[in-house]
């Protein structure tokens, strides 16, 4: 798999605090690297950091999973956060001989690493494929890969419940769907349970 090298544009998921950044951009030139951020106050510390450092990458506060299209096509795609499947996004602005460098993790935590390059044998040839590596790397899931939040749902179907307050009164159970002592279960919660993918 081709390495990533000076003069190489390359999009980076995840700036957080700006470490793996400053050393992309030494390794390829500030100028050929986009980094995504998707919390906007990491991406303040970040910008911070990285201007201490003399580093000016170009800075993109947003989801990472989505299109970046000012700099694509992309020589190579590197996520600092863990996917549980690769976003079409990333193949869209991959350059023919790119390569996505990323963590597949799943709810129950298990996790790898996977670098993945164009295939150019076979009738498979300009796929992309590859192996996990022996690295022991992980991150925290991208946001919108997060498993959905514990709650104690009860069924729209009981239009009373005890109380979880253990006065032993009864009291209402509004909407399709309600949290015990937790607060609102929101509409984007209550759609997962309905078996929407999250």
């Amino acid at each position: 798999m081709p390495a990533v090298e000076e003069g190489h544009r390359v999009l980076e998921v995840g700036t957080g605090t700006g470490c793996s950044t400053a050393v992309l951009s030494h390794r390829v030139g500030a100028d050929n690297v986009v980094s995504v951020e998707y919390d906007p106050g990491c991406a303040a510390v970040a910008a911070r950091n990285l201007a201490e450092l003399g580093c000016a990458p170009t800075p993109v506060v947003g989801d990472g999973l989505q299109r970046h299209r000012e700099r694509a096509e992309y020589d190579a795609i590197i996520a600092t956060c863990s996917v549980r499947s690769i976003p079409p996004a990333w193949l869209f602005q991959l350059a023919d001989a790119g390569s996505i460098t990323a963590t597949v993790s799943g709810w129950m935590l298990a996790a790898g690493l996977i670098r993945l390059a164009p295939d150019d044998e076979g009738d498979d040839a300009g796929a992309l494929s590859g192996r996990f590596e022996a690295d022991e790397v992980t991150y925290m899931l991208a946001r919108p890969h997060e498993r959905p939040p514990a709650h104690d749902v009860l069924p729209a179907d009981r239009a009373h419940a005890p109380d979880p307050r253990g006065s032993g009164a009864h009291r209402p159970v509004g909407g399709p769907f309600r949290r015990t002592a937790r607060g609102p279960l929101r509409r984007t919660d209550r759609d997962r349970f309905r078996g929407d993918p999250a």
